[in-house]
């Protein structure tokens, strides 16, 4: 956990320096808006790339160790399809690091794969991770209930981000949501749809929220 919230903090560095921005994109069916993240030159691809290799493996390792009815430890993780938040103090520095997250398990085939969505505070806002077991993603989308899609191509080795202005929407719409559809758009193998309920996300928002506050105290 501490791992992931330093890679976090990475990453708001990148926004902070120019070398990652947004860009909102207005689809070809003219009605539904989105957006997508860009960076700015060779570097900033470089590092963003490097980042989210990081924080696909940091999620990886825990949402692979899921679901008991597939014979897979779950004990680290909360049970599957619900929602959790987890935060740690760090003894030296008195600062929180909070995260929310959920993930689902489905069958492929003779495999056993997983889609997370993981919330991580960063500086005054949230970001958004969605990790999976299935590859190389070429972008991710997220329609909350009958909303308009957000969709990002900060993506890469299983993991894809909604960062900035992104991340925080999405957070706005989970608050006031039922359910969700999350496409993972895949470089070679097509895409997957999994739905993720939003029952119980108020909840465990503000449950992070307090602890995070105590922690500031």
């Amino acid at each position: 956990m501490q791992h992931l919230q330093e890679i976090a903090s990475m990453f708001l560095d990148l926004l902070r320096r120019g070398l990652v921005a947004s860009e909102e994109v207005v689809y070809m069916n003219r009605t539904g808006y989105g957006f997508r993240s860009i960076t700015k030159g060779k570097t900033g691809m470089r590092w963003l790339k490097i980042l989210i290799v990081l924080a696909g493996a940091a999620l990886t390792s825990a949402a692979a160790a899921q679901g008991n009815q597939f014979g897979i430890d779950t004990s680290d993780f909360g049970p599957e399809g619900v929602w959790n938040n987890y935060c740690e103090v760090d003894r030296m520095t008195d600062v929180a690091s909070c995260r929310l997250y959920i993930y689902r398990l489905y069958e492929n085939g003779r495999e056993v794969e997983y889609m997370s969505l993981s919330i991580i505070p960063m500086g005054q806002g949230f970001a958004v991770f969605l990790s999976t077991s299935e590859g190389l993603l070429e972008s991710c989308a997220v329609r909350v209930d009958r909303q308009n899609r957000i969709e990002t191509r900060m993506a890469s080795i299983n993991m894809c981000v909604f960062s900035d202005a992104t991340g925080n929407q999405l957070v706005e719409q989970f608050k006031s949501g039922s359910s969700m559809l999350v496409r993972a758009n895949y470089l070679r193998n097509g895409r997957r749809d999994v739905d993720f309920t939003l029952s119980g996300f108020s909840r465990n928002f503000e449950e992070m929220q307090r602890a995070m506050q105590v922690a500031r105290r």
